[in-house]
């Protein structure tokens, strides 16, 4: 994480816009792949999904070490005068994350006009239905998943929220999103 932190020591104070284009040209200088839709700011802190070989995770950069970054659970590592934190997937990182970022949590579709059901029986396919969604005027129901795919993929519907949280964040999808 030595070379993501050095070039995050550039780019902490950025707009959230100009850090996704330089990321854009910047592969080659970080140690782990950083989804450019997913730079978001809040408080004193960056807050990112990152992945590293086939692990995904949050990443938070921050220039205060006892910040933001510090409510979510993981290893933390320092370098070029920032501080980083590497958080997993998990539900105690989902319920802060929505906490800092609202809009990755489900809210009611009812007033809206068209809505359309994006069920992810994996947790996997959410980028793809929020990709096809932002070119129509319709607002998708992402966390979506019968008792009986519940019951054979071996999933809580509480996970099947988390996994949208996730992804919904990664794709800075801020349109809203409904759960059933």
């Amino acid at each position: 994480m030595k070379k993501t932190l050095s070039l995050f020591s550039e780019l902490i104070k950025y707009p959230e816009d100009k850090i996704a284009s330089a990321l854009a040209v910047s592969v080659d200088k970080m140690d782990c792949r950083i989804y450019p839709r997913s730079v978001h700011r809040a408080g004193d802190c960056l807050v990112m999904i990152a992945a590293a070989d086939t692990e995904k995770f949050i990443l938070g950069i921050s220039e205060k070490k006892n910040g933001m970054i510090a409510k979510f659970a993981g290893e933390s590592f320092s370098g070029s005068g920032i501080y980083a934190r590497k958080s997993p997937f998990s539900e105690e990182n989902a319920i802060q994350l929505r906490k800092f970022f609202q809009w990755t949590a489900p809210i009611s579709l009812r007033k809206r006009k068209t809505t359309i059901g994006c069920g992810d029986r994996l947790g996997r396919a959410t980028p793809g239905h929020i990709s096809a969604i932002r070119k129509f005027e319709a607002s998708p129901v992402l966390a979506q998943q019968s008792m009986r795919e519940l019951s054979l993929t071996g999933r809580t519907y509480a996970k099947v929220v988390d996994d949208v949280s996730f992804l919904v964040f990664q794709e800075g999808f801020k349109d809203g999103f409904g759960g059933d």
